[in-house]
């Protein structure tokens, strides 16, 4: 019996798709089957122990309870300066530990943690994408991007309903899209940088963020075709990689064009 089912009036999908997770033998078991961006339907069946994937999502967020307004009133100034350090030093082990950062008073996830502690789940995944392309006889750095993108488009797009235990900034933590079955845009995009850092490179990728909305691109030198799109950052060419789904964009093609662009480079830690 599946552990998710799907409805068209919920999440979208592209029609060739089927994925579904159920749980066995104290396993997740995920069976998922996409197309490749040669037209190749391919199926892909994982087990993940479910004990361990559980902690891992349990990981991402961090209690509401961060964001409570405290006063300090009633002391002397060295004493609400020394309160305030406290408190300061409290939050930023907490967020470390949810894979948030504080950044000016802000909370933010924190998008090379993030890819930094879920990575090595993705191994398995990477190596499965490498060896479609190697059977076909296609493997290079560009099918490398280029199927990565075409598997995490085919999971179904939707927004994570809001977790009532903790703050999670309305994201899935990579693990969970593959268990939950279908992700958003900063939740998908997490998930592609996870496995293609295997696959390429990992300081070839760089995180694009625009108003609600996160995307991923990546640093390419060879010739592209006219109408990719790209940007030159340091110097280096970096192409488009626009893995929201379920439209099946290509390597440098643009979806929806947004203004104001903020660029963090994915740095494994």
């Amino acid at each position: 019996m599946p552990l998710f089912l799907f409805s068209q009036n919920k999440y979208s999908k592209n029609n060739h798709v089927e994925i579904k997770t159920h749980i066995s033998g104290g396993n997740y078991i995920f069976n998922y089957t996409y197309k490749d961006h040669f037209g190749q339907i391919n199926h892909m069946n994982l087990s993940f122990n479910k004990n361990q994937t559980d902690q891992a999502i349990n990981k991402l967020g961090i209690p509401y309870s961060l964001f409570d307004k405290y006063t300090f009133s009633g002391y002397s100034k060295e004493e609400v300066d020394r309160k305030k350090a406290i408190r300061q030093q409290e939050v930023d082990s907490i967020c470390l530990y949810g894979l948030f950062v504080d950044r000016d008073d802000v909370l933010e996830l924190d998008y090379n943690l993030i890819v930094s502690f879920y990575k090595p789940f993705f191994k398995i995944i990477a190596n499965d994408l490498i060896e479609v392309l190697k059977k076909n006889n296609n493997d290079s750095k560009k099918n490398r991007i280029e199927i990565t993108m075409k598997f995490i488009q085919d999971i179904p797009y939707g927004r994570p309903k809001r977790n009532k235990k903790k703050f999670k900034n309305g994201c899935f933590a990579p693990l969970e899209v593959l268990v939950k079955g279908y992700g958003d845009c900063d939740s998908k995009s997490l998930l592609f940088a996870c496995i293609l850092s295997h696959m390429i490179d990992s300081n070839d990728i760089v995180f694009v963020i625009e108003p609600d909305h996160l995307l991923a691109a990546v640093y390419y030198n060879e010739s592209m075709t006219r109408d990719s799109r790209y940007f030159y950052s340091n110097g280096k060419r970096y192409y488009l990689c626009e893995v929201v789904g379920p439209a099946r964009l290509d390597f440098g093609e643009e979806g929806k064009r947004r203004n104001g662009r903020k660029l963090i480079p994915l740095r494994i830690k």
